[in-house]
């Protein structure tokens, strides 16, 4: 018995030991009874599941897929599914047992399908892929003819792609083919930079959908338009059959044969689409001046929503704050739009013209609404979030013209300070302009040549027709525009003055100049009083103008000024080298222009420094406002190079530089240049009849130095002119000499380097360095 158990023992280490080597564990169950004591053995195995596709090669497989799966037991008899994939036969299933320790791979491998490509009217057709069998997936290439042999115009394929340029994937038995038809070809014009896009509607078809378009000039494509970096965004206005975008079209047009369709756009001038904080003392400058010369026949629409409203910032003579405002408040009626709030509640619309002045208090707006201020023929309008329009004023005959800009957050008073500020929150803003209806006019050399541009004239306005600027091979003259190449049309002067609309809105009509013999006349030149010579100048009669020759007189103590038709320069004035025509229409007759010399009556070549005393002060003996200069034209010319840096501990008190101011007069008119509290910033003031006006330094500092001024009086108007260091020339007029008589001549001298107060005596004395001071006067 002890042999038994001893062999037994044997046994199950060996077999033990087995299990051990195999990765396989054995435990005892020890019972009492030695008879009953038993071995049991636990193991389990794993088997992996691939499926792999084959490859357009026809040859190669590429796995698709690949499923684990373990801990199964011996024994286990398996039988992977099989997938379903479009395109590909799915091989039979395959049974296994598996009865091995080591892991087992079931492969299937799916055989990819073939497909028939069959090609309809292939002859009209370029590809690499022609009719054929190939495997699914096989990308095909097909480039159809753009006309058939009847030239019918390619409309589509057969599966109704429209492209002709057409790629696709090869998934079943396919034909396929070009269809042309005699559909008409619809071009899309984007007027945007962008290429022209082509379609294809078939007789009696509506167009369809109309293709989106956009137009901007943005650097970015996110963010509010100043974050982007636009100068301008485009609103689309939609799609006209004419280039002058007379009759608009839309999805139910049915055209009647090839058309071109014209994208039409209208400029948006201003645009911030992000809430601006009003702060009360900052504000907006769109830079637009709606009322000037160029823009004030345009119409226009203005937009922007108060989201916020804290009141304004109080200050002198101010009750409101201004949130929109392009006005001229340089006498009422302010004329001009101003949308303003004089509380947190109540908002004021007022929109004037010359002499009529149209003030809607309490509007009724509430903060939150979008507000439209818009323009239309003329007639200016208002609307609250989306509301009916309410009339305000008719600036149709809108005179006279000014150049205040657009603003949002304040206003500019009369000398152009901003001020009524407003305090709140504002978005949405822009501002845009509208071309308004017009007609064109072309003009044809008609046998002559050159170049010119057409000329849009809006309908109700009179202008003049452009000047001629063809000219004739030959010895022939221009006669005048006609609406037919041989004259028997309508007939219109050079520069004829329109006095009712030759056409009508979208209208492009055609002026053919007309040729007669030439004629020609002469230029004489007379130096009158200079000496010198000079060359009669040969002219044709109604040829493009041509530049006077230039002058070659000279006198001394004079200064050239122009040419002059009078010797006395009460006639027609002519600059230097100015172009012109037809100065007399007498068949070689002659012309005598008179130089006009204006005189030097000071003049200080080169630098001329100021110590800050009457010692260096400069009394010129000039006095341009004297009884017998009063009604003459000037010009005062001279350069701040440098101020030193003590002048203030010198001279204290508002050192001049520059003076022609009469302090004898209780309101001593005229103009200087002074400094105020500092070293660094020089102000010009004028006064004319009113109160002194501080004119804005805008680079009137010395960090520009040196700066070149100049002040002029051409015929009765005073401007003063700067140029500075970067080449920055700025032009402002003072003030109108004719609209305000003196009581008396003035009594001073232009000065140099201070001023003569009201007992004639300098003071107030700069020091720094001025050069090349001249003044002139006409004889």
């Amino acid at each position: 018995m002890s042999k038994i158990k001893l062999y037994i023992v044997v046994l199950i280490f060996a077999v033990s030991s087995l299990f051990a080597i195999k990765g396989i564990y054995a435990y005892f169950t020890k019972i009492t009874a030695p008879a009953v004591n038993t071995l049991t053995v636990e193991q389990n195995t794993s088997y992996t599941v691939v499926h792999e596709i084959m490859n357009l090669d026809g040859t190669t497989y590429t796995e698709y897929s690949r499923t684990n799966y373990t801990d199964v037991p011996i024994g286990t008899t398996v039988t992977p599914a099989v997938l379903t994939m479009h395109g590909f036969t799915a091989p039979s299933t395959q049974t296994v047992t598996l009865d091995s320790y080591n892991n087992t791979v079931i492969t299937y491998r799916y055989i990819r399908n073939q497909y028939t490509l069959t090609i309809t009217d292939s002859n009209y057709v370029t590809t690499t892929t022609p009719s054929g069998t190939y495997y699914y997936g096989q990308q095909i290439h097909l480039v159809a003819d753009a006309t058939d042999s009847g030239g019918s115009p390619f409309l589509k394929w057969s599966d109704n792609e429209t492209n002709p340029d057409y790629t696709f994937t090869l998934n079943d038995n396919t034909t396929i083919g070009p269809i042309y038809t005699s559909a008409y070809i619809i071009t899309y014009e984007p007027n945007n930079g962008d290429a022209a896009t082509v379609d294809t509607v078939i007789p009696t078809h509506a167009l369809g959908t109309l293709p989106t378009v956009s137009y901007d000039d943005c650097v970015g494509s996110t963010g509010d338009y100043h974050d982007r970096q636009c100068t301008y965004v485009y609103k689309f206005e939609g799609w006209y059959t004419e280039s002058t975008f007379v009759n608009q079209v839309n999805e139910s047009y049915v055209p009647t044969g090839n058309t071109t369709l014209y994208a039409k756009w209208n400029k948006i001038y201003f645009a911030h689409d992000q809430q601006f904080t009003c702060t009360g003392s900052n504000y907006i400058d769109t830079g637009i001046a709606m009322f000037n010369q160029t823009n004030a026949d345009k119409d226009f629409i203005i937009t922007f929503t108060v989201d916020s409203n804290s009141g304004y910032t109080p200050g002198s003579g101010v009750s409101f704050g201004s949130i929109f405002a392009d006005m001229d408040e340089t006498g009422e009626p302010f004329e001009g739009v101003q949308f303003y709030s004089s509380n947190n509640t109540n908002y004021t619309m007022n929109i004037n013209t010359l002499g009529n002045k149209k003030k809607q208090s309490n509007t009724g707006y509430v903060t939150g609404q979008s507000v439209i201020i818009k323009k239309v023929n003329g007639i200016v309008y208002y609307s609250y979030d989306g509301g009916a329009d309410v009339q305000i004023n008719n600036f149709s005959n809108f005179s006279p013209y000014y150049d205040r800009t657009a603003s949002f957050c304040a206003a500019r008073n009369a000398q152009g300070a901003w001020y009524r500020y407003f305090i709140g929150e504002v978005s949405g803003m822009s501002v845009e302009l509208i071309d308004p209806d017009a007609y064109t006019l072309h003009f044809d050399a008609n046998g002559g040549t050159g170049m010119m541009i057409d000329q849009v004239v809006k309908l109700g306005s009179t202008p003049t027709i452009h000047g001629n600027q063809y000219i004739h091979t030959g010895d022939a003259s221009f006669g005048s525009w006609n609406t037919a190449p041989d004259g028997t049309g309508t007939s219109y002067s050079d520069n004829y003055q329109i006095t009712s609309d030759l056409g009508n809105a979208g209208d492009v009509i055609t002026l053919y100049a007309q040729w007669i013999p030439a004629k020609h006349f002469n230029v004489h030149f007379d130096a009158n009083g200079g000496t010198g010579t000079m060359s009669d100048q040969r002219f044709t009669y109604s040829a493009p103008a041509v530049p006077l020759t230039t002058n070659a007189f000279t006198r001394t103590g004079y200064v050239f000024r122009g040419w002059n038709t009078a010797p006395d320069g009460t006639g027609t004035h002519y600059d230097d080298e100015e172009a012109v025509r037809d100065l007399t229409s007498v068949d070689e007759g002659t012309v005598t222009l008179y130089a006009e010399w204006w005189k030097i009556e000071y003049n200080h070549p080169g630098d001329a420094y100021f110590d800050g005393t009457a010692t260096t002060f400069i009394n010129t003996g000039v006095n341009v406002f004297s009884s017998t200069n009063f009604n003459k034209d000037f010009e005062i010319r001279f350069t701040f190079k440098s101020v030193d840096s003590d002048m203030m501990a010198v001279s204290p008190t508002q050192p001049t530089m520059f003076n022609v101011k009469d302090e004898t007069y209780n309101k001593y008119p005229g103009f200087n240049i002074r400094f105020n509290n500092s070293v660094t910033t020089m102000t010009p003031t004028y006064r004319w009849g009113g109160n002194t006006v501080n004119m804005p330094a805008n680079g009137i500092s010395v960090s520009n130095a040196p700066i070149d001024f100049v002040y002029k009086r051409e015929n009765g108007v005073i401007t003063m002119e700067y140029t500075y260091s970067n080449g920055t020339t700025t032009t402002h007029t003072l003030f109108n000499q004719s609209s305000w008589t003196l009581p008396q001549a003035f009594a001073t001298n232009v000065a140099f380097g201070g001023y003569f107060d009201g007992n004639l005596q300098p003071g107030r004395f700069f020091k720094g360095t001025l050069s090349d001071m001249i003044i002139i006067m006409e004889q």
